[in-house]
């Protein structure tokens, strides 16, 4: 993903003052990163519903050029994405990134 030490550990302090505990903060950074990288095919198709991913060759989280936005960006189109969900659409989230990341 090619992101910087200082845009981690932003994202760790992101996590951190949404109430997670640094574990909890590391793992679901992990998490989130392993949806990103590798999703499974439910995690794809949630990601879909979503509207995070646009059909099945696309890159998560790819700009129009490949490129990935970077995880300040990854986190603002999640929270766009997830702002005014129902419960059973928070389903999806859990699916889309695991349950580690959710929390987040």
């Amino acid at each position: 993903l090619d992101q910087d030490i200082y845009t981690t550990a932003a994202t760790l302090g992101y996590f951190k003052d949404q109430g997670l505990s640094a574990r909890e903060a590391g793992t679901s950074l992990t998490s989130a990163l392993q949806a990103i990288l590798a999703p499974s095919e439910t995690a794809a198709e949630a990601q879909e519903a979503l509207g995070l991913r646009v059909g099945e060759n696309s890159a998560f989280f790819d700009d129009l050029t490949g490129e990935f936005v970077g995880v300040p960006k990854a986190l603002e189109m999640i929270t766009e994405a997830t702002k005014d969900l129902t419960d059973e659409q928070k389903g999806l989230v859990a699916q889309a990134f695991g349950r580690e990341a959710i929390d987040a």
